[in-house]
């Protein structure tokens, strides 16, 4: 059963479990509660302070941490030895600097898609695609279909799945590439219940990011007769070189951005755990060490973000259907490493949309509104936001949202902020409110937390880490005084 769980857990995409030490042995669960039920034999069952501030600031957890004390996610690129008491790490994949022209890089990354592809759905009849408008999901899908019209794939059936308004840019596009292909296509429109849906959903999976990225993620997992996803969630980084719209060469350290701007956070709880944050970055770094600072920098935002956001939320769907994530093999993964940064660009998806079987170069790009690779012209009229929540937020479950922030659960936490966060729901239903999803993800994750106390009956007698004092009351205007900036700038445009 082990061997079966851990079959590819050197590949990017893998869907780590959750485990516990208990007693020297390694406790090993995709059920967070049946570890909860574990750790309250021996101990109490306490929230990881740590955790939180992370997950608040950076949308994830680093390193192997979880929400709760002492459990852990299975650690990177590793599985456990056959008697379970220790890890074996897989071996470093190095970074270096090999000159290569686009075309050839598009070719080798081709052979190595169909490759992944080949390998995912081999044996299967029924294939599921979460397809898109943008370029990652394009990917896969003008890989997938080359392979079925060059008759390497035999007899399947394909059908897309894409979530979101139905004016949007991402659904608009996608239904136009699944006609094109031939392909069975299905549309999820969020609603304010699947978002309450999800919030739940977060809770019992041990609040791992916030509810908004779960997207239609539990609706898709209820479809039937479908024997794998495949998605290509990885193609931006693995694909363009690019996170969070950056390249690889301009990121920032992961650890930017950990701060109390919002004011959420008591007075010194971030300076407090700062210790614990660099002891998740640094574990790693020397477990696999890089040779130079970008490539050190990206690895890490494969480990904390990707690992910890990103996986996490998809293996919602491989609870009754297995999903793949495309851009992820260890060969792949050893091969674009191997690159120069520079030749990781927008170029390479270009010389791939031209090896497809079908072409789909005309079908225009989510982000933009333009064909894949201009930068001048008129966008369409199409939304580019695939979303609402925001207005779900303010104006279908406000209520439920607030109840479940301003309990006694986060009270008691005592490192949160609750006159800011009573202000911010005081704001919400004034007109000089700026409809902000950031800081709105934030907020319907605390709510998250608080359910999962509640559910999971977690001990909330906690250190003291100190009384609201004048610094906390000061802080609580911080939201007020981003939101209005934020306000005028869009009365001004």
């Amino acid at each position: 059963m082990t061997q079966d769980l851990f079959k590819n857990y050197n590949y990017l995409g893998f869907h780590n479990p959750s485990y516990i030490d208990n007693m020297g042995s390694i406790e090993i669960s995709n059920d967070f509660s049946n570890l909860i039920a574990i750790k309250r034999k021996n101990s109490e069952v306490q929230i990881d302070k740590t955790a939180v501030i992370e997950i608040l600031t950076k949308d994830y957890a680093f390193g192997d941490r979880t929400i709760v004390q002492g459990i852990n996610k299975t650690p990177w690129m590793a599985k456990p030895n056959d008697a379970k008491t220790e890890w074996k790490f897989s071996p470093n994949i190095k970074f270096k600097n090999i000159e290569l022209n686009t075309l050839e890089i598009s070719k080798k990354l081709f052979f190595l898609l169909k490759e992944e592809i080949l390998n995912y759905v081999k044996g299967k009849k029924n294939i599921g695609i979460l397809l898109s408008g943008g370029m990652d999901s394009r990917m896969v899908a003008g890989v997938l279909d080359t392979l079925i019209k060059n008759n390497e794939i035999k007899e399947v059936k394909v059908i897309a799945f894409t979530w979101g308004k139905k004016s949007s840019r991402d659904v608009v596009y996608a239904k136009r590439i699944a006609d094109r292909l031939k392909w069975g296509w299905k549309h999820f429109e969020m609603t304010s219940e699947d978002l309450l849906a999800n919030i739940k959903e977060t809770a019992v999976r041990g609040c791992e990011y916030s509810p908004i990225h779960l997207h239609a993620m539990l609706r898709v997992r209820e479809e039937k007769n479908i024997d794998c996803i495949l998605a290509g969630s990885y193609g931006d980084s693995m694909g363009r070189g690019e996170y969070s719209s950056k390249r690889i060469i301009h990121l920032y350290d992961i650890r930017s951005g950990i701060d109390n701007n919002n004011g959420l956070f008591k007075k010194n709880i971030i300076k407090k755990h700062f210790v614990e944050i660099n002891k998740d970055v640094n574990a790693y770094r020397k477990i696999y060490p890089q040779d130079k600072k970008h490539q050190q920098i990206e690895q890490d935002y494969q480990i904390h973000y990707w690992r910890r956001m990103l996986n996490p939320c998809m293996s919602v769907i491989s609870e009754k259907t297995p999903l793949c994530q495309l851009f992820t093999s260890p060969k792949l993964v050893e091969f674009i490493w191997s690159l120069n940064p520079i030749s990781r660009n927008d170029e390479v998806y270009k010389e791939l949309l031209k090896l497809f079987k079908t072409d789909l170069m005309d079908i225009p790009w989510a982000r933009t509104g333009l064909k894949y690779g201009e930068i001048e012209g008129v966008p369409d009229s199409f939304e580019k936001k695939h979303y609402s929540y925001s207005d779900m937020i303010n104006r279908d479950i406000y209520d439920n949202i607030k109840g479940l922030v301003l309990s006694n659960n986060i009270e008691r936490l005592n490192i949160f902020n609750m006159k800011t966060l009573s202000g911010i729901f005081k704001l919400m239903k004034t007109p000089l409110y700026y409809k902000d999803i950031a800081l709105e993800s934030k907020l319907i994750w605390i709510a998250s937390l608080s359910m999962f106390i509640d559910l999971y009956k977690i001990d909330l007698n906690l250190i003291d880490d100190g009384e609201s004092n004048l610094y906390d009351t000061i802080n609580m205007f911080l939201p007020l005084n981003k939101n209005i900036l934020k306000k005028v700038k869009q009365l001004l445009r």
